[in-house]
């Protein structure tokens, strides 16, 4: 997935709920942008104590799409 779809992707699930997405993204069983391993990452350094999907939004909400276009250069 290049950085446009991942930013459309991303706008896309603004203001999901965490059942909403657990409902569109189930058959994969993660976000595709937002992946299970960063977030037991974050979890296992006591970054965060939200469980995945709420992470997941807590994610989304705060992704600023300058980020990705600064890692580009």
């Amino acid at each position: 997935m290049n950085n446009e779809q991942n930013n459309d992707q991303e706008h896309a699930d603004t203001g999901l709920t965490p059942d909403e997405l657990r409902a569109k993204y189930g058959d994969q069983g993660e976000h595709p942008q937002f992946i299970k391993s960063d977030w037991r990452y974050e979890v296992s350094n006591d970054d965060t104590n939200l469980a995945y999907w709420e992470w997941v939004i807590h994610k989304v909400e705060a992704w600023d799409p300058s980020d990705d276009q600064e890692d580009e250069s």
